[in-house]
């Protein structure tokens, strides 16, 4: 199997998000053909579940969570068997292909991008990051997600990095561009390759791109 072929991509749907998916798919399929996409059941309806199986690589499904579901994207990835992976947010409109954002992951470090905007000041956002095969890191993220230490997985990550730059390599903020920055009109040096239309007007400015 060629090293490409070892590289994937992977979400994660709930009930409340699943309506996003196939826009999401289409647009990762849109510019990719190589990397394989792994679909993670985080409580999607029967009916949703099983078109996910048919218009993906490898599903894989989560116990059901009464906490918000976004504390199993660790695991997610702990969980995908492969060299090279990146997880990314039902949210996040994908613009053109990305696959280089495996050049930025290194053994035992989390590749992510910078957060400007987080009232609580945590650094690195975690709508779009990867990973190189397993590492302790990762674990130990996944295990405080899954026992909820913070109000979310981003927070979380925070925690543990936020006194060892060492833990992260940064990739450029074109592969996470918040909507935040496309309100703000925010200048950039190299045009946006992943959009995260976040909250709820990000949904509702997802909803018009699909009804459009």
């Amino acid at each position: 199997m060629s090293t490409s072929a070892r590289h994937c991509f992977v979400t994660g749907v709930d009930s409340n998000q699943q309506w996003m998916l196939p826009w999401w798919l289409e647009n990762v399929q849109a510019y990719h053909s190589v990397e394989d996409i792994v679909i993670c059941d985080f409580g999607m309806t029967e009916d949703w579940a099983n078109w996910a199986k048919k218009h993906c690589n490898k599903f894989i499904r989560f116990p059901k969570l009464e906490a918000t579901t976004w504390f199993y994207k660790p695991l997610a990835l702990a969980k995908a068997d492969y060299v090279k992976k990146c997880w990314i947010d039902l949210d996040c409109e994908i613009m053109e292909n990305i696959s280089d954002i495996f050049e930025y992951t290194q053994p035992d470090k989390i590749a992510c991008a910078n957060d400007p905007y987080h009232s609580w000041g945590c650094r690195w956002q975690t709508g779009v990051f990867a990973v190189e095969n397993n590492s302790k890191l990762l674990e130990v993220w996944a295990h405080r997600c899954i026992g909820q230490t913070n109000r979310g997985d981003q927070e979380i990550l925070w925690d543990i990095v936020k006194d060892n730059d060492n833990y992260i390599s940064q990739i450029p903020d074109e592969y996470n561009w918040l909507r935040r920055d496309v309100e703000t009109k925010r200048k950039w040096t190299t045009p946006p390759k992943v959009i995260h239309w976040t909250g709820d007007a990000g949904k509702a400015i997802i909803k018009e791109k699909i009804e459009k």
